[in-house]
């Protein structure tokens, strides 16, 4: 499972590869790998692929998307 840290400050966990050209990855001091969401497009594809449980995550993310594009 992999660590993303989303555009908003928030981390999700998901097994999902996103492609490396829209991440960052780092590691942290602990040892732990985390991969900063790049682009919006890759973002929404996170979050679209994510179970239910994080609709709340995912309304918030859709309001800030539409901020953007306005």
């Amino acid at each position: 499972m992999a660590t993303y840290l989303l555009r908003d400050g928030s981390k999700v966990t998901a097994d999902i590869i996103l492609p490396q050209m829209d991440v960052f990855v780092y590691e942290t001091d602990g040892g732990k790998t985390v991969q900063v969401v790049l682009s919006v497009e890759a973002e929404q594809f996170l979050l679209n692929s994510l179970s239910s449980k994080v609709v709340p995550l995912r309304r918030r993310m859709e309001t800030a998307y539409k901020k953007c594009s306005a």
